[in-house]
């Protein structure tokens, strides 16, 4: 009941890039190239579609490694990539990554996750 009356906190990051949608969408499920540009993801592995489920190996700087197995929750190409998972027993981790085009060349990319996830991770949230 205490967990329902708390207020979720979500970290939100956006950033226009200089391409159309679907070359951020191509680099965003190219999960085998993934580990090139995001560090923390070590792997990642599945069927991307709706109720699927991943395979996730994240680094965390200075942490352990950890394996997680979220479900994806929408797949919307060029537009929402939604997924679910649990870090130990305590923390759901929703990954939200939206395009937005802006124009014809560039890309508005917004990712946003639950905060709850950090902090079960070991980090410090200011």
């Amino acid at each position: 009941m205490l967990g329902s009356l708390m207020t979720e906190r979500r970290i939100e990051t956006g950033i226009e890039i200089n391409a159309p949608p679907s070359r951020v969408w191509t680099l965003l499920t190219d999960f085998a190239r993934m580990p090139a540009w995001n560090p923390f993801i070590k792997s990642i592995s599945g069927r991307l579609m709706q109720g699927a489920r991943l395979s996730v190996y994240i680094v965390p700087p200075g942490k352990s490694g950890m394996r997680f197995k979220p479900t994806v929750l929408s797949v919307r190409p060029e537009r929402e990539l939604r997924w679910l998972g649990h870090l130990l027993f305590a923390a759901a981790r929703t990954i939200d990554a939206l395009c937005a085009a802006i124009g014809q060349l560039r890309t508005a990319f917004t990712q946003n996750e639950c905060a709850n996830y950090f902090r079960n991770a070991g980090y410090a949230l200011t």
